[in-house]
């Protein structure tokens, strides 16, 4: 029974790393880099240099960034629950549950869809961490008459929604709709929620409200020809540097910024190394690995290497999506912790 579980979860997760944000048939622009070998290199110096950024005690950062950790790990085909990820008797995970009721105290979506998208991906259990139920807490933040779970901030709202849907919970009809009124003239979408959209938008768009919303669209099953992903893609392409990467406002390139742009570019559907995102020669992507330093870390940008951790955390996962042209080679994965005594 153990290796028809652990061939499943093999199986599962081959698929669903072709098929994940991207989904199917992507819109390729003459693609054909197979840049994956590159990638991979970069993630796995990405997660060796993270593990030598661990706290004697197991965590990571401040309150809420093993969490944060635990979820990128996984995704990498990493057990946060490990031998690797435990240091002074503590893994990454159990600092992550010790964290959760100090972190999650004001209840808000955002930060319960991190920690539960954390947990799912872990193997954990999501009704019972931390002494709290996270999905029953999260399903209850949403409000009926809005269609959303947060009533001001609409990136929290995002999140808590990506969430669900990894934790495989059914979401309400009204999602949907909601998250559509919610798109900009521009294309894009904003951080602040708007009660009444018919009425005008208060705050603009930005690429971090955007790309989440475009992948909250595929979380719903939007069909990739419905006009709000064209919209979408437009307002990032819009944003992008004649370099290829993407930077916050008018500001330079940052690893953080183009690492979701790719995100965003996938999640409509299209291919981050096609020629349409390469407007000097240089795909978004190759940015985003120029922007590794020799130790594994990703820098914010050039001149502003700070913020090496989060920069780091924003990286892996845009790299981990497969993309047209890529030559899978093996990769690893865990059993979760809940089906390892099966």
């Amino acid at each position: 029974m153990r290796h028809l579980i652990v061939f499943l979860l093999l199986l599962s997760s081959a698929f669903s790393r072709l098929d994940f944000a991207a989904g199917g048939d992507l819109r390729t622009t003459t693609s054909g880099s197979g840049s994956w070998p590159a990638r991979q290199l970069a993630v796995g110096e990405a997660l060796t240099w993270l593990q030598t950024q661990q706290h004697p005690e197991g965590g990571i950062g401040g309150l809420g960034a093993s969490c944060d950790l635990a979820w990128v790990a996984a995704g990498a085909g990493q057990d946060p629950a490990g031998p690797a990820w435990t240091r002074g008797g503590r893994s990454l995970m159990e600092v992550c549950e010790a964290d959760a009721p100090v972190y999650l105290a004001r209840r808000d979506a955002g930060r319960m869809g991190k920690v539960l998208r954390a947990v799912v991906a872990a193997g954990a259990d999501p009704h019972q961490f931390g002494g709290l139920d996270l999905i029953s807490e999260l399903e209850a933040r949403y409000i009926p008459e809005l269609g959303l779970y947060d009533a001001d901030f609409f990136f929290r709202q995002n999140l808590a929604i990506l969430a669900l849907h990894e934790a495989g919970r059914l979401l309400p009809a009204g999602v949907l709709p909601a998250v559509l009124a919610q798109q900009r003239p521009d294309g894009g979408w904003g951080w602040g929620t708007e009660p009444t959209p018919e009425d005008g938008f208060s705050t603009p768009s930005d690429l971090d409200a955007t790309v989440r919303t475009l992948q909250v669209l595929r979380a719903l099953s939007l069909p990739l020809n419905h006009p709000a992903y064209a919209a979408g893609l437009n307002y990032l392409s819009q944003l992008q540097h004649a370099d290829g990467g993407w930077g916050l406002q008018d500001g330079p390139t940052n690893s953080n910024s183009t690492a979701l742009a790719i995100e965003g570019i996938l999640a409509a559907g299209w291919d981050p190394e096609g020629t349409r995102f390469q407007p000097q020669g240089q795909s978004p992507v190759q940015v985003l690995l120029g922007l590794q330093e020799a130790g594994g870390a990703f820098i914010f940008r050039p001149g502003a290497e700070e913020s090496r951790l989060m920069a780091t955390f924003d990286s892996i996962p845009a790299l981990l999506h497969t993309y047209p042209g890529d030559i899978l080679t093996p990769f690893s994965i865990f059993l979760p912790v809940s089906l390892r005594s099966s």
